[in-house]
C-alpha cells in the first residue's frame, strides 16, 4: 500500500497524469480510509487524475458488489474464513507463551494450550 502511494506521488510530481490515477484509485479501492487524498488532485485543478482515480475505485466497487452481491465492509465478511491452523505453527515451533496470548507453551509447560481450542474449518 505504501509503495503504492509513493507511486502516486512520484508520477503526479513527474506529470504522469494517467498512471499516478491509476496508482490513486488502486489504493483508495483497497482502503478506502485515504478517500481524502483524492482532494489532492482537485485542489491542484489536475482534473484527469481526479476523474481517472474515481473511476477505478468506482469500477473495483462494482466489480466486488458483482462478484459477491454485496457493497463495503460486509463483502469482506461474506469471504471465506481463513485457515486458523497457522496457530499451530506456535506448537510446532515450541515457542514460549507471548504476552498471555495462549499460544505455544503454557505457563505451566504443558503444550498447546490454545491450539487445541481451536476448531477445524470446514470445507465446501
Amino acid at each position: 500500500m505504501l509503495l503504492a502511494l509513493v507511486a502516486w506521488l512520484h508520477l503526479s510530481v513527474h506529470r504522469h497524469q494517467v498512471a499516478a490515477a491509476l496508482a490513486l484509485g488502486a489504493v483508495l479501492a483497497l482502503m478506502p480510509v485515504f478517500a481524502p487524498l483524492l482532494v489532492v488532485p482537485v485542489l491542484q485543478r489536475r482534473w484527469t487524475q481526479a476523474i481517472v482515480a474515481g473511476a477505478v475505485t468506482a469500477a473495483a466497487g462494482a466489480l466486488v458488489w458483482a462478484c459477491t452481491g454485496e457493497l463495503g465492509i460486509s463483502a469482506f465478511e461474506s469471504a471465506a474464513t481463513p485457515n486458523r491452523a497457522v496457530f499451530a505453527a506456535a506448537e510446532y515451533l515450541h515457542l514460549p507463551q507471548l504476552g498471555g496470548c495462549g499460544l505455544g507453551r503454557g505457563g505451566d509447560g504443558s503444550r498447546g494450550s490454545r491450539v487445541d481450542a481451536v476448531a477445524p474449518v470446514a470445507s465446501g
